[in-house]
């Protein structure tokens, strides 16, 4: 195999096999299928471009250098207790490979939007296989990894808002493929269990960003994703936490506050899917009776 061969090999093999923010839940170097344990949470980071999300999944999961006051859930005493182990946790980014290649030609956006949605799709799907007596994995080789927590890096309730913004900006979808794509968005969303979303002005969102290349980072086109995720703000702010256009409970954050208290905010409230410090922090129905035991 050639050098160039090798080097798109290495590539893709980093894509695919990135610990902070896989595609799809395998780990190739440790030839492991990663599944959601019984009782698992899924939470999904949403919002802006440049709006943070990075960083404060990375403090949320193993804590932060910058703010030792930041253990990160990976080392959290009182959820070690609570699982009688420290939690397992895995962060995916499923958009990343597809965005590589459609991001910056507008005429394929639609194909983009629409795969990125399968994607969503095909990964909380899989994710959710943890009755494991139905999965087939003789002669494969394959190690199970069960974890209590997966991240999603946007995810379907994202997939409502872009959406919506790829309609409105120069019809870049038709109206039935909108209806179709927020059709698929929707059916997905009941597998997330909190959603967080993280904004920035778009001239803030541009100005982080700097030069790039593609139709994306514009300034009309990032107007339009700005308001339809201001309207979740304020639908989860009318809706004590629970928006109007998605079904997920909201947790809507300032991109532009202080780091640190933003990350509180996003700990203590992912922290309450297991263990609930008051009544707000629980879904209808009773979160208490879907607390993991040890």
């Amino acid at each position: 195999m050639d050098r160039s061969n090798l080097t798109k090999l290495y590539f893709l093999l980093e894509l695919l096999d990135n610990p902070y923010g896989r595609i799809f839940p395998f780990n190739i170097k440790r030839n492991e299928l990663i599944l959601l344990r019984k009782g698992g949470k899924v939470i999904e980071f949403m919002g802006m471009v440049k709006g943070g999300k990075s960083k404060q999944i990375k403090a949320l999961k193993e804590g932060s250098e910058d703010y030792p006051e930041l253990v990160g859930l990976e080392n959290d005493k009182g959820l070690t207790n609570l699982l009688g182990r420290p939690m397992e946790i895995a962060v995916f980014k499923p958009n990343s490979l597809i965005k590589i290649f459609y991001e910056k030609d507008e005429n394929l956006r639609a194909i983009y939007n629409e795969a990125i949605i399968h994607g969503h799709g095909l990964l909380l799907n899989m994710l959710s296989m943890y009755e494991k007596g139905d999965l087939d994995l003789k002669g494969l080789g394959l190690k199970i990894r069960e974890i209590d927590l997966a991240i999603l890096d946007r995810g379907p309730n994202d997939d409502v808002v872009w959406t919506n913004a790829l309609y409105d900006y120069k019809k870049l979808i038709s109206e039935d493929e909108r209806e179709y794509h927020l059709l698929m968005a929707k059916n997905l969303e009941k597998h997330v269990d909190l959603a967080i979303g993280m904004n920035v002005l778009p001239e803030v969102a541009k100005e982080r960003e700097g030069y790039r290349e593609g139709n994306v980072m514009n300034i009309p086109f990032l107007r339009i994703l700005y308001v339809y995720y201001d309207l979740l703000a304020q639908e989860a702010k009318e809706g004590e936490g629970q928006p109007v256009t998605i079904q997920t409970p909201y947790e809507s954050l300032d991109g532009t506050a202080e780091f640190l208290d933003n990350a509180r905010r996003i700990y203590r409230r992912v922290r309450g899917l297991y263990i609930p410090q008051d009544v707000e922090e629980t879904r209808i129905g009773g979160l208490e009776s879907r607390i993991i035991k040890p």
